[in-house]
């Protein structure tokens, strides 16, 4: 009995010992399975970003780096508050690398939506796959936070591109745009540069959207990706791969002061945010005009803080008001939060005006109050709701040279385009003259070659050509808002 007790215990421990190797054999095959003979699970826009040609998974996994999904060629929209039901089946089909099919739907979305510069792109991307070997270029914008100047910036480089690939490219290659958003913050912007360098066949990049974020992000694209910029002003933001495809505060500052000097302006109160690099940048320019002249006297200084949170914008317009030797506010907000507290300054000085008129007092002298600004206020809600304002813009299209490119962009998005539009449009064009300067195009040869283009034609208005300092010398125009419009000031 006792041998047969043995027995069967001996049995029990060798079926347990049996089924435990077992369990460790299918551990092991199941390893070997998921990790040598399957793919490596990467999301669509790493593959997207570093291998061109190859299709794009259906249903791919989140991307491990949370900034990629700030990235598409046209697997993802940046402005998913879009509807557009074929640009969806479009980001599917390119996701799947069926360019042929994402062809298809981008052009249907376009036709649904004319206006929409993303699908435009997307639809040539998916044209610049099926063909192979595409001239791959970035642009970056703040999609989510400034959708609207967003949007002006993509009209400019999708007009480019979109003529560009009609006309076959170069030798049958075409251009591709990749977008990046990154929401004007420069914590993102630094993300996002490192993407870009990573991946090999970007060529170029054409941003970022606020002299901050520029400034943020060029030390990442050095010394080997060139970067050129259609709406970053400051005069700190230099460097061997910088690229300034309009005028910069200098320009602009000087324009504005010239325009005060001119009219013999006994002082002048400026508001900026003397933290951010664009604010403090014209505010400086504007000012250094005026002591080169020897009429230091006639402006401050330093300026009134727009980003205090303890201003008091209805106080400070009763300070003007008070002040019989003010003839002029110059305001220099930042592109972000400052914008809105000057637009308020404006609007409560108007405000002030209109009501004095009201109670017939005498507003002569007020009437005489100008209002300066630089391009950061170039925007429709600033014409339609405020007065007396004279602007610095790099480019507007009712000035005699910038005509044509604004008759062609108007029939192409179906109304007026900003001065974002064109000058994007001719930093894409930049790109593309230097492209066609060499018989093998890489990020060296554009590097090399951006600073030997010279473009007359097919530009919004001026010709393109850098300067030693890698600047596009081209005056500002002077617009300023009458009955509701912006109108050409010269």
């Amino acid at each position: 009995m006792s041998n047969l007790i043995r027995s069967n215990s001996r049995l029990s421990i060798l079926i347990f010992i049996g089924l435990i190797g077992a369990i460790v054999i299918i551990l092991i095959i199941n390893y070997v399975l998921n990790n040598f003979t399957k793919e490596p699970q990467t999301s669509s826009d790493v593959r997207s970003i570093n291998t061109i040609n190859t299709p794009l998974p259906k249903n791919s996994p989140e991307p491990k780096n949370p900034v990629s999904k700030n990235i598409s060629r046209g697997d993802r929209t940046l402005f998913p508050d879009i509807q557009n039901s074929d640009r969806d089946k479009g980001i599917d089909s390119f996701k799947q690398g069926k360019y042929s099919d994402a062809e298809k739907h981008f052009g249907e979305a376009v036709k649904n939506n004319p206006n929409d510069p993303e699908i435009l792109i997307y639809y040539n991307n998916a044209l610049a796959h099926k063909k192979g070997n595409p001239l791959t270029l970035a642009v970056v914008v703040p999609a989510k936070k400034r959708r609207n100047s967003a949007q002006e910036i993509l009209r400019g480089v999708a007009q480019a591109q979109n003529q560009f690939n009609q006309q076959n490219g170069l030798q049958g290659r075409l251009v591709e745009i990749v977008i990046a958003d990154d929401d004007n913050n420069e914590d993102t912007a630094k993300q996002i540069a490192q993407e870009i360098v990573q991946d090999r066949s970007i060529l170029g990049v054409i941003g970022h959207g606020s002299s901050k974020v520029t400034n943020t992000a060029l030390p990442i694209y050095t010394p080997n990706l060139a970067i050129v910029s259609s709406t970053s002003t400051s005069i700190d933001l230099r460097g061997s791969v910088f690229f300034r495809i309009l005028p910069s505060d200098k320009a602009t500052g000087e324009k504005l002061a010239q325009y005060a000097l001119t009219n013999n302006f006994k002082k002048i109160v400026i508001f900026c945010n003397p933290v951010d690099l664009y604010s403090r940048s014209i505010k400086e320019e504007f000012r250094l005009t005026f002591v080169k002249n020897q009429r230091e006297k006639v402006v401050p200084s330093s300026c009134i803080n727009l980003a205090d949170p303890n201003l008091n914008p209805a106080q400070e317009v009763k300070n003007l008001l008070k002040d019989p030797f003010v003839e002029a506010i110059a305001l220099f907000p930042d592109t972000d939060k400052s914008i809105e507290v000057a637009m308020g300054i404006i609007k409560t000085y108007n405000d002030s005006v209109d009501n004095l008129k009201k109670s017939n007092n005498n507003v002569e002298q007020l009437k005489q109050i100008k209002i300066l600004a630089g391009d950061s206020l170039y925007k429709p809600e600033v014409a339609n709701t405020l007065k007396n304002l004279i602007l610095a813009v790099p480019w507007f299209r009712d000035a005699p040279k910038s005509r044509r490119f604004a008759q062609e962009a108007q029939s192409k998005w179906g109304g007026g385009v900003s001065w974002r539009t064109a000058t994007s449009f001719d930093a894409t064009q930049a790109f593309i003259g230097s492209f066609k300067l060499s018989p093998e195009v890489s990020r060296a040869t554009v590097l090399n070659n951006l600073p030997k283009i010279n473009i007359s034609e097919n530009t919004s208005g001026e010709p393109l050509k850098f300067d030693s300092s890698r600047e596009i010398n081209k005056p500002a125009t002077l617009i300023m808002v009458q009955d509701g419009q912006f109108v050409n000031a010269e």
